[in-house]
Formats: structure tokens, sequence, C-alpha cells
């Protein structure tokens, strides 16, 4: 993972408050982390890789961004029901919020609030049935 300073360091910048080593730790360790779940939300079945979800967005919003007024992540899936969890941290890694266990029927969608000063937003899950597809997207309003 680069920043812009390291990739483009005369057309972009980074935000001052982020250390990108430590940003770069802090998402490895959640990348790494086990699954919290061995079964599925709906039934006994074993949950596969293809029915988990597992990501990470930088989302900034508010009062610690330059670009971005407002930010929200969007959530759900086709062919199943899913059930996730989204948690928004400050760039020192540590949680603003966290909606645990956020059920969302199929072909709908589940929408959070990505909170002033938020730094990184990461979104863990699965789905109810095999070949599913989860989905999750950052959504945000310029300022």
């Amino acid at each position: 993972m680069l920043g812009h300073r390291e990739w483009a360091p005369t057309r972009k910048v980074d935000p001052a408050f982020l250390d990108l080593d430590a940003f770069r730790a802090r998402v490895a360790a959640l990348c790494a982390a086990p699954a919290t779940s061995t079964t599925s939300p709906k039934d006994d079945e074993p949950v596969t890789p293809e029915r988990t979800l597992r990501a990470a967005f930088m989302a900034e919003a508010g009062d610690g961004s330059v670009a971005v007024d407002r930010a929200w992540i969007t959530f759900g899936s086709a062919w199943g029901d899913s059930t996730m969890t989204i948690t928004t941290l400050d760039p020192a890694g540590r949680v603003l919020s966290r909606f645990e266990d956020v059920r969302v029927a199929n072909s709908t969608k589940g929408v959070v609030d990505v909170p002033a000063g938020c730094a990184l937003a990461t979104i863990e899950g699965t789905v109810s049935a095999a070949g599913a597809l989860p989905a999750a997207a950052l959504v945000c309003k310029a300022r």
C-alpha cells in the first residue's frame, strides 16, 4: 500500500495526520485476523471464503477531511441475505464506531454513516447461501 506522497509526490498530497507505516501495520493486522464466525448467519453450513466479505476503505469525512464533507458505507448482497460488522477507526487506529451483526435481506442494502475524524473503515461479514455475492462501497459527498 502506497501513499500519494510515495507514488506521486508532485501531483498529490496525503492527509498530514496520516502515519503511513502505522496505517499499513493496522491494515495488515486486520487482514491477518481470523474470521470471527465459523457458521453462516442463517444455517449451520460452514462458512467458506466465497461466502465472506472482508474489506478496508480509506474513509475520511467531516472536520478531519479537506475534501469530503460526508461519507457512507453501503453494503448488502445479491442472491442471499448478508450479516455485516462495520468498524470505523481514527488516524491512530482507535475505534470511533462499530455496528455489529447488521442483517440485510437479499438484494437490499444497508447504509452506515462514516463519522467525522475517521481515517479507515473495515467491513466484515457473511452471506447466507453459497453463490450469494456480498458487496460494499464507500460513497462520499465532496465539500
